[in-house]
């Protein structure tokens, strides 16, 4: 008979991350920005970084909600209200609030 192991919470990432020193951290962000460019527009944005760093997700909840008809383009409110959520986590609301 096996035992499952828990799957880990934000809380068990928290404590752990308790525990890095500066330089732990720095790495560990750089880690996560050069695993993933859908992460990226987030740390620009909540890092404020560059321009419009909201521009990204205007885009996509522009062509989620407000297709262009004539390019047979379809609309996608799941598409539009993931990156209303992104932009809130990168603007410092949501998830990576506190």
């Amino acid at each position: 008979m096996s035992v499952k192991k828990p799957t880990p919470t934000w809380s068990a990432v928290k404590t752990k991350l308790s525990n890095f020193d500066h330089a732990g951290l720095i790495c560990l962000v750089q880690d996560l920005y050069a695993a993933s460019k859908d992460t990226r527009p987030s740390l620009h944005t909540r890092l404020r970084l560059g321009g419009d760093t909201l521009a990204p997700y205007k885009a996509t909840i522009d062509r989620g909600l407000w297709p262009d008809v004539l390019q047979q383009q379809g609309t996608s409110v799941a598409k539009a209200k993931k990156a209303i959520a992104d932009c809130k986590m990168g603007v410092g609301h949501g998830r990576w609030a506190g």
